[in-house]
């Protein structure tokens, strides 16, 4: 994967800008299908580095690279989401929690618990810096709204295991920033029955909308088309924040097997807990 481009952009960019907010946003789309016999997991490659306006007539700006966003640490398959997933200012960096967070020798809830907790300091104050500084970005991307979203799959005990964490901003405008978690899953063997689970992060109104009009989507089963497909229409949908190539990984329980992937993206793809 050639990042010459990016990189040139974003010195254009620093040159411009020598005291900045450097916002990573992934308001992008991860989604992942549970069937009985494993968890499909895809996602778009669109990730924009974003420096807010800083007052009236000032544009925001950003740049736009392509990205691998579905990573592994040990049993454990995650992926995130979100319009502030670091703050330079504060040092916050969402992988980096997840680094502190996540632990080998405990299973899939102990490790999302943990990372909830260990989040929400840094990202109170993450956010509590772009409130004051950048009004206008918290209002518009942040606030009433989730700034770091978190897929988690996994197999234990011979039971595909999909969870989600979205920290959301409940406090009023006025008020010191409170963080509200909200919480999704299918982690026991009768959490589904006769149809497959799926859960959207980040941008997924048309392809919910697509499920809706297309019932049989998933019959006769989870097929990495039909997988491939929502994502592409949610890319047709919102070019601007979500955009190819698509990334389609099957933790199965048996395997694990990337089904599409980047160049830039090895078969073992491990982030930065690992």
């Amino acid at each position: 994967m050639n990042t010459l481009p990016f990189l040139r952009n974003l010195i254009l960019l620093l040159t411009e800008n020598l005291l900045f907010l450097q916002c990573v946003s992934a308001q992008t789309t991860i989604l992942a299908v549970r069937a009985s016999n494993g968890i499909i997991i895809a996602s778009d490659s669109l990730q924009k580095v974003i420096i807010p306006s800083t007052g009236v007539g000032v544009p925001e700006k950003s740049v736009r690279q392509s990205v691998c966003k579905i990573y592994q640490f040990g049993n454990i398959f995650y992926a995130t989401s979100g319009s502030l997933l670091s703050n330079p200012k504060t040092g916050f960096i969402g992988d980096k929690v997840i680094a502190k967070a996540f632990q080998k020798d405990k299973d899939i809830a102990d490790n999302v618990d943990r990372f909830g907790n260990e989040l929400q300091d840094p990202l109170k104050e993450a956010i509590e810096n772009v409130k004051i500084e950048y009004p206008d970005y918290f209002e518009q991307n942040i606030f009433n709204h989730e700034p770091v979203q978190l897929l988690i799959a996994g197999i234990e005990n011979g039971v595909p295991i999909l969870m989600t964490r979205g920290f959301k901003v409940a406090s009023s405008l006025g008020e010191p920033v409170r963080i509200e978690i909200n919480k999704q899953g299918c982690k026991e063997p009768t959490c589904q029955q006769d149809h497959p689970f799926y859960i959207a992060l980040g941008k997924h109104d048309a392809l919910d909308r697509y499920v809706d009009n297309n019932p049989n989507i998933w019959s006769p089963g989870i097929t990495d088309d039909a997988v491939r497909r929502l994502v592409e229409v949610e890319i047709a949908d919102k070019p601007e924040d979500v955009g190819p190539p698509v990334d389609i990984l099957f933790v199965g329980i048996n395997q694990m097997q990337w089904i599409q992937k980047k160049p830039g993206c090895p078969a073992k793809h491990y982030g930065v807990a690992d």
